[in-house]
């Protein structure tokens, strides 16, 4: 990701977040708790760069 490059997000004012899943884990956990088939918004970022986990 260049310097110009920034992601965004709309700040959550009633959710959950679920962080730092590991790589090929993020479809099971959509899968796991339905989010799948809901009519609710979801956000998914999926092998996103992490500095907490040295990415």
């Amino acid at each position: 990701m260049n310097k110009e490059t920034k992601l965004q997000v709309e700040a959550i004012k009633n959710g959950t977040v679920i962080d730092h899943i590991p790589a090929k884990v993020g479809i099971k956990v959509l899968r796991l708790f339905d989010m799948h088939n809901t009519n609710q918004r979801v956000t998914i970022g999926l092998n996103l760069p992490s500095s907490a986990l040295g990415h």
